[in-house]
């Protein structure tokens, strides 16, 4: 939301103390018993804490006829060249269910390193990256030079799932399932079989990593690397109502249930310093998150439609695969290694929540605790954790 001018503020001000006044002058008029009534300090609390009241209910008002947040379509975005990074890129794909999304993508290729690599004798890398709840692609954007560089990677993608970010976010419920978006993901990934191939997962996007794992031939050795993997979590109760039934519940859905939602969601985000305080609980070391971290996943939430992406992502996600059952499908595939790296002061994902899951796994899955590091480790030291990954890969 945009700021109210100060000048503004004090006609509201005004405004809300000659209204309460004048309320109560009209009651007064109308009441022989209140006409007697002489002042007194609880008159006067009563009175400030209405005035406080119709003050605030008008600067909600105000704020969202005259200042509201910026939303914009990405196609309008793409249109003005107006797309977050020299990296962004805004593509149609098309599914296996001949449905088709539009979505936006981070794209590193570098062709002439690839060949430069092939000319010397070194095998290149490709590396798909997955976001975590309420990021986007941008999340990765400060490590992808660093993984670039340090792995030999001619390619590096990421897309924004839908419900965040600045893609398409529909009205058909399962576009924003796992499935579609490893399929998605899948579509978008430019891999060769004579590259390592190095796949990455950050908080919930790990659930769309494993997910993507399937749609590689057994024979192709991959590389998996979880970061504060967000699996095991409960479910809590459903939110998953039956979108594409015609009946009362898809009625009551939207439009009881989701409007007064996305106005929460409006206010919530909308608040000044909303990202910068969330990311600072997320980050081991508060004092590190600078106004171009809070930007990169500010920038997402001017798209058209976010707040609702974010429920129908939010209902989807009830629905999930069953995380222990695609793990061990994951983990039992040939050619296949996992890493998990997590901060030492994750506050969003516990240490006990990883190692519940991973129990019984520890002789297939290597796994680094990065010290002093949140929930976002590959953001707060690119360069330990670009390291840690290629030290890894080496050794492995």
């Amino acid at each position: 939301y945009r700021e109210i001018p100060r000048a503004l503020r004090f006609l509201l001000w005004v405004f809300s103390a000659y209204f309460v006044h004048r309320l109560r002058v009209a009651i007064v008029q109308g009441s022989t018993v209140l006409q007697n009534e002489r002042f007194n300090i609880r008159k006067l609390i009563e009175y400030v804490i209405k005035t406080t009241v119709v003050y605030f209910i008008s600067t909600l008002l105000v704020q969202d006829a005259l200042f509201p947040p910026s939303r914009i379509a990405t196609a309008e975005l793409e249109e003005r060249y107006f797309l977050p990074s020299t990296l962004s890129r805004y593509q149609n794909v098309r599914l296996p269910t001949n449905k088709s999304l539009n979505i936006h993508f981070l794209d590193y290729s570098d062709e002439h390193k690839r060949r430069d690599l092939k000319s010397s004798g070194s095998v290149p890398t490709s590396i798909y990256v997955n976001h975590g709840f309420g990021a986007s692609s941008l999340s990765w954007l400060p490590t992808i030079p660093s993984l670039a560089e340090s792995l030999n990677a001619t390619s590096v993608i990421g897309h924004d799932t839908c419900g965040f970010g600045l893609s398409e976010k529909p009205e058909w419920q399962d576009a924003y399932s796992v499935v579609t978006s490893a399929q998605v993901a899948t579509s978008l990934f430019r891999w060769k079989e004579d590259e390592k191939v190095v796949l990455m997962g950050h908080s919930m996007g790990s659930l769309c990593t494993l997910q993507m794992v399937f749609s590689f031939p057994v024979d192709v050795p991959l590389s998996i690397v979880l970061v504060a993997p967000a699996l095991g979590l409960p479910r809590g109760p459903t939110m998953n109502v039956p979108m594409k039934s015609n009946g009362f519940f898809k009625f009551a859905t939207r439009t009881l249930v989701d409007p007064p939602l996305r106005y929460g969601l409006r206010r919530l985000v909308g608040a000044r310093n909303f990202w910068s305080n969330g990311l600072r609980m997320a980050w081991g070391d508060k004092q590190k998150v600078t106004e171009s971290d809070a930007l990169r996943f500010q920038w997402p939430a001017i798209g058209r439609g976010w707040e609702q992406g974010l429920l129908n992502f939010a209902r989807s996600m009830q629905s999930r695969p069953d995380e222990t059952e695609l793990f061990k499908r994951v983990a039992n595939r040939p050619n296949t290694q996992i890493l998990v790296i997590r901060g030492t002061k994750d506050r969003v994902i516990s240490k006990d929540t990883v190692d519940n899951f991973f129990a019984g796994f520890q002789d297939i899955v290597s796994f680094v605790e990065m010290e002093g590091l949140g929930h976002d480790p590959f953001e707060e030291d690119v360069e330990s954790f670009v390291g840690i990954v290629a030290r890894w890969l080496k050794e492995t």
